[in-house]
């Protein structure tokens, strides 16, 4: 029964830090609209360049994206042992 107030506190400069992490890439990186588009492979190719704040946001970003993707992989083959892993991530 917690109430949220977006419109302050860190949402919004967490959004920005992120936005602003996806316009880092989208300048190395042809056809990058959000952080989606980027592997922990291209993080890792120019993470050294950012903010450690913004490397910070948007590893937890793309980290969790291929973890969601790997986790709808184990349920199409229904892997259970690892999906229940990745969840447990």
């Amino acid at each position: 029964m917690v109430r949220h107030n977006l419109s302050g506190g860190e949402y919004n400069q967490r959004r920005k830090e992120c936005e602003t992490g996806a316009y880092f890439f989208a300048q190395r990186k042809p056809g990058v609209n959000a952080l989606r588009d980027i592997s922990v492979r291209d993080l890792q190719k120019w993470e050294a360049g950012m903010p450690q704040i913004v490397r910070k946001r948007c590893r937890h970003v793309i980290t969790e994206d291929e973890r969601v993707i790997e986790a709808v992989r184990a349920l199409e083959e229904q892997d259970v042992s690892l999906f229940g892993n990745l969840m447990g991530e």
